[in-house]
């Protein structure tokens, strides 16, 4: 293939001096110059960031496509380019407002450009001619510039017909405009919905956490991310120890917990202020969500989990801990076209949470704007969206934290002393065997069919946990050998007659018998006889007795296989019946 254009910086002296100029360069410059933007199909999603650290100038793809091509890091043929850099940002602050990034194709359905599918989503990347030292600056005058210079891209953006911009890093900072609340408010007829992310940044940080650790150590806690967060954990029943000076955001973050837990509720006493970071030596589990400098990070704990999604990231000081980006998305290669550059420090085909949080916005034709507050209870909802277009956690990151589980079992230990994330790893050999044997054979008992049924759902967990990213949902992956052999197997069983209906009360007064029964879709399950064998381990199945378990079924706790709804499906008793009184006491909903 030939390059058409040329986007490099200065790319254009070497065509001429060694004769390597694309003869289609002159058709395409006067094709470029009058054509009106008015003839090309405006964005449907637009993503506003903004400079990080001056040195990432070097990262904008027309200075250098090598260097955006990967993820940031200081080099050394990058230092003798520091004067340089600093004679173009002050001349960026003149005559920029903003610029304009490559644009990406997001496909709606993975069967690609047909002519049956869709038209695919354009997606831009626009960025404040501001870095992010000019956004910290104590000086209202500038931030109340740079709060002109959003809110002019934002217009710019709904003139040109785009359906949702997104928000990004401090362009949604409370004290520039109040999470995009003052945008709104001054412009209440926008077509588009602007939307700061963050209900997926939470979300992301939220699925990152062990389910087993109880004690958490929060930094940056009361920003919108942070008290969504604070408010789930607690209600989850976790320590949450708050890092924080304000008694008044404290206050008011285990006021929110009081108002969803009831009268009778304890949830808020999960909540502990620290006045130092010297408090949280103790926990097993850190969340990073506001910069944590070099010289405070010899508070972290020895071994201990630190999961980070601030902006900027903090610099690894220390090799005893690990640290994990939890605050950004890999996407799925099926959907995404033209992808090509990283952002900041981050692998190629890995975007921020809440730039893939303005994609979802767009693709699932949500109306409302998000901005201000983060709702908690809109995680498991966003959450859902984003898996379901291919959307996970980083490949990098699942294999830091599935690592750090296997050296670190004492996080949450479980009985005998294992990690119940790890009860099974050291059987997927074993699995891998049985299957083997199962495809060839010929028949099969019932009984062996349970089992058989478990050991599935036990390789789907570890397979969902560990996989490689470019593979997307579970849904669009091939069946294996023995998958075929389960369904086949399963559809010549006779169907069961449709049980009846059982209320709350009827649930309560089994569970007090001893009976595992929980809601899963509107059904109610007893799991009594296979709470001992559940590959994440008895506990989790007790604790979610008398309660609506969907939201662990569906990816809270585990991105569940097929085959694992099978056997809730073998297993159910009753179709549930809410009374008018109910009150649900998950700490999902």
């Amino acid at each position: 293939s030939k390059v058409h254009t040329n986007y490099c910086l200065f790319m254009p002296i070497y065509d001429y001096a060694f004769g390597t100029v694309c003869p289609d360069v002159d058709k395409v410059y006067q094709r470029a110059v009058t054509t009106k933007r008015e003839d090309v199909p405006g964005p449907d999603v637009i993503f506003l960031a903004h400079g990080g650290p001056l040195c990432q100038l070097l990262q904008i793809p027309f200075i250098s496509k090598t260097t955006s091509a990967h993820k940031f890091e200081m080099q050394w043929w990058m230092y003798p380019f520091i004067p340089f850099i600093l004679c173009m940002t002050p001349l960026m602050e003149c005559f920029a407002t903003y610029f304009y990034n490559a644009s990406a194709y997001v496909k709606r359905e993975v069967s690609g450009f047909s002519k049956a599918a869709r038209r695919p989503l354009r997606a831009e990347q626009w960025a404040i001619a501001r870095f992010a030292y000019h956004y910290v600056v104590k000086d209202q005058a500038k931030r109340d510039r740079i709060a002109g210079l959003i809110e002019k891209a934002v217009l710019d953006a709904d003139k040109a017909g785009c359906q949702v911009l997104g928000l990004g890093a401090f362009n949604k900072a409370w004290w520039i405009n109040k999470g995009g609340d003052d945008i709104v408010n001054k412009h209440p007829n926008l077509r588009m919905r602007l939307v700061h992310g963050n209900t997926l940044t939470a979300a992301c940080v939220l699925n990152a956490i062990p389910p087993s650790a109880k004690h958490v150590f929060f930094t940056g806690c009361t920003s919108k991310v942070g008290r969504a967060l604070a408010v789930r954990l607690a209600l989850e029943g976790k320590v949450v120890i708050m890092r924080t000076d304000s008694q008044e955001r404290f206050n008011m973050i285990v006021h929110d917990v009081k108002r969803h837990e009831g009268s009778n509720g304890t949830a808020h006493t999960n909540l502990i202020k620290a006045n130092s970071l010297e408090e949280g030596k103790k926990a097993e589990v850190w969340l990073i969500g506001k910069y944590l400098k070099d010289s405070d990070q010899k508070f972290l704990p020895p071994q201990c989990l630190a999961l980070y999604f601030c902006f900027p990231p903090p610099n690894f000081t220390r090799t005893d801990v690990t640290f994990v980006n939890v605050g950004a998305l890999q996407t799925d290669p099926r959907r995404f076209e033209g992808l090509g550059n990283c952002m900041a420090d981050l692998q190629r085909g890995v975007v921020h949470a809440c730039h893939a949080g303005a994609i979802i916005h767009c693709l699932e034709g949500w109306k409302h704007h998000e901005t201000g507050d983060v709702e908690f209870k809109d995680l498991d909802r966003v959450w859902q969206a984003a898996k379901k277009y291919g959307f996970h956690l980083p490949e990098e990151s699942t294999k830091k934290i599935l690592s750090y589980l296997h050296k670190h079992p004492r996080t949450g230990a479980a009985k005998n002393g294992k990690h119940q994330h790890l009860n099974g790893y050291a059987q997927m050999e074993q699995n891998n065997k049985l299957s083997s044997n199962i495809t060839s054979s010929s028949s099969f008992s019932s009984a062996s069919m349970k089992n058989i049924q478990l050991d599935v759902q036990l390789s789907s967990q570890i397979n969902n946990t560990c996989s490689s990213t470019s593979s997307g949902s579970s849904d669009d992956s091939p069946s294996s050998p023995l998958q075929i052999r389960i369904d086949s197997f399963e559809a010549n069983q006779p169907k069961e007659k449709e049980p009846g209906t059982m209320d709350d009360d009827e649930i309560q007064r089994r569970v007090k018998l001893g009976h595992a029964v929980f809601v899963v879709d509107g059904w109610v399950i007893d799991a009594s006889t296979f709470a001992s064998s559940h590959p994440g381990g008895e506990a989790i199945i007790n604790r979610y007795a008398g309660r609506d378990a969907s939201s662990a079924m569906h990816g809270r706790v585990y991105n569940h296989s097929k085959a694992a709804f099978r056997m809730v499906a073998k297993r159910r008793i009753a179709k549930y019946k809410e009374s008018p009184t109910t009150s649900h006491d998950t700490p999902f909903q």
